[in-house]
């Protein structure tokens, strides 16, 4: 059961790793179009709009990590008597 737990926070992490980087990602995407065509006019709403889709995911499955990993410490500290060693050596842990 904890593994299948584990996994799904795994799958939460990926996802939030993803939109991080595709929030680094947009500004050197922006600077590489501006560089290689100085003359073309960017679309700001759109621009915005996925920074603000990005950054909500972000936020939606970063809390979802790190929710899941007080669940699962509480699961097995209620079943087993203790919190598993693994999740508590480090904060991002899987």
């Amino acid at each position: 059961m904890f593994a299948v737990l584990r996994v799904i926070r795994a799958l939460f992490g990926l996802v939030m790793a993803y939109q991080l980087i595709g929030i680094i990602g947009l500004p050197v995407s922006m600077l590489n179009a501006a560089a290689s065509s100085p003359d073309s006019q960017f679309n700001w709403g759109e621009i915005i709009g996925w920074l603000i889709v990005k950054v909500l995911t972000l936020a939606l499955f970063g809390g979802a990590f790190f929710g899941m990993r007080m669940a699962i410490q509480k699961l097995h500290a209620k079943l087993h008597g203790e919190p598993i060693g693994a999740l508590e050596k480090k904060w991002w842990a899987l």
